[in-house]
């Protein structure tokens, strides 16, 4: 009986020091993610030029620097940042195009429409491949046979529903698919 009195007094020991209202506050993390106070954040330039940041009524900093060389390298550096970050990416399409049976004599002048297009978008032409006239599986727009058009360029992804739009609306062209 004496036994588990102690082994219970000791228990309630150990769960009362475990309780205890005075023990050490938690510490300052050190490895934290979050920048501290005095720390510069924010893109290259910023982070590496500023001495002090002060903030305008809009949000933006504005810069303090040591010296007339030290803001033009700042400049310098904030205006290769922007160019890269402005630069559209081109994308690689491959499109097939079928011209109507009827408009055989004009494939040329289809044809050219579309590099004209590529080309006032500065668009780059890969591969134009003229298949001919072939047998169509099912009529389409009344015709058997079609002149099929295949291309692969690249051209700036802004662009690519302009280009369609321009397919859609060309009567001498009865199907196409993009991709």
């Amino acid at each position: 009986m004496a036994l588990a009195l102690s082994l219970i007094f000791r228990i309630k020991s150990i769960i009362l020091a475990a309780k205890k209202p005075n023990a050490q506050p938690n510490k300052d993390d050190a490895h934290r993610s979050l920048p501290k106070p005095d720390e510069s954040i924010g893109f290259f330039p910023e982070a590496v030029l500023l001495k002090e940041k002060k903030v305008a009524e809009d949000g933006q900093f504005l810069p303090e620097f040591a010296d007339a060389e030290e803001e033009k390298l700042y400049e310098y550096l904030n205006l290769q940042l922007e160019s890269e970050s402005k630069v559209e990416q081109m994308r690689h399409y491959e499109i097939v195009f079928l011209i109507h049976e009827k408009n055989a004599e004009e494939v040329e002048s289809v044809i050219e429409k579309v590099q004209g297009f590529l080309r006032e978008k500065k668009g780059k032409l890969w591969r134009l491949s003229d298949w001919g006239m072939r047998r169509l599986a099912y009529k389409i727009k009344k015709a058997k046979y079609a002149h099929y058009i295949l291309m692969n360029f690249e051209l700036e992804a802004k662009w690519i529903n302009e280009f369609k739009s321009m397919l859609d609306m060309d009567e001498r062209v009865i199907r196409h698919l993009c991709d």
